[in-house]
């Protein structure tokens, strides 16, 4: 499943969440204050170890990159047209990387983990009057919204299409029904749960 936690017993889901995002952070920089393309493919190539590492197979790092595949086309096509072929396979060779690199770390981490270190990280907030719980919960909802919406609608996608159904628009619409309804049930869970807010 795109970017949600899968459970494994693999080194990669035994480390912090903290030192992931301190990883992926740093190859991101990386990535793009060294334009280089054996750079960007060594990446890649490392993005792809580190699935293999969690215990992932190949089909795991297809279902992270099929939902951007046009995405990807056509930033492709456009650096082509104006920079060539080894500036547009650099540029598409470090977006994937990212991209895979930032999946990695939702499907071997736990949301309460996430939530739980983005809390920490926050803390801070405690001397504007914040409440850090509150900031942390939104970051992680975030993080798990997104690969949720883009799954809601490779699922319309497939249902219209095995119903003869190629209209876009009406894929659209039905996609943010279908997103609207799932951010209401968590609207309510959250209110079922405002304890959780409490200092």
């Amino acid at each position: 499943m795109l970017g949600i936690y899968a459970h494994k017993n693999s080194f990669v889901h035994k480390l912090s969440f903290g030192y992931k995002l301190l990883f992926l952070l740093a190859i991101s920089i990386f990535l793009f204050s060294f334009s280089n393309i054996y750079v960007s493919i060594t990446i890649f190539g490392l993005s792809i170890f580190l699935f293999f590492l969690a215990k992932f197979n190949t089909l795991h790092i297809y279902q992270q990159i099929k939902p951007l595949v046009w995405f990807f086309l056509v930033f492709f096509v456009i650096d082509f047209i104006s920079n060539g072929i080894i500036s547009a396979t650099n540029m598409i060779a470090r977006l994937m990387s990212i991209v895979l690199l930032s999946a990695l770390i939702n499907l071997t981490t736990k949301p309460s983990q996430i939530i739980d270190s983005f809390e920490v990280y926050f803390s801070f907030f405690h001397f504007f009057n914040i409440n850090p719980k509150k900031i942390s919960l939104t970051i992680s909802l975030v993080l798990r919204f997104i690969p949720i919406v883009i799954q809601i609608f490779n699922q319309v996608k497939d249902v219209q299409q095995i119903r003869g159904g190629k209209n876009t628009i009406m894929i659209v619409i039905l996609t943010i029904v279908n997103t609207f309804k799932m951010a209401e049930n968590i609207a309510l869970s959250l209110e079922l749960r405002e304890h959780f807010f409490d200092d």
